[in-house]
């Protein structure tokens, strides 16, 4: 089983990605951190991870494409969406 994909991001896009995904708006960069090394950590015994760098605009690009609003679930699957087409 291929390791799991994970969305990163800088920190100078965390505030474009809190206006596009509302479980984000009241989430500081530190906390979303926090959360992606439990991620991380959660799936290290399992089948790893690997982080996606993910940018603000393709993401919203791809939510058009796709006629979907932005949600964190989202973001998850854009990263394995992006993952697997290399």
């Amino acid at each position: 089983m291929p390791a799991s994909a994970l969305p990163w991001f800088e920190e100078t896009d965390y505030p474009r990605f809190q206006q596009m995904i509302p479980e984000l708006r009241n989430d500081s960069y530190a906390e979303w951190i926090e959360e992606h090394k439990k991620a991380v950590a959660y799936r290290r015994p399992r089948n790893g991870s690997t982080d996606i760098p993910v940018s603000p605009d393709e993401f919203d690009r791809w939510l058009k494409e796709t006629k979907q609003a932005a949600h964190l679930e989202l973001l998850w699957v854009f990263a394995e969406a992006k993952a697997v087409s290399g």
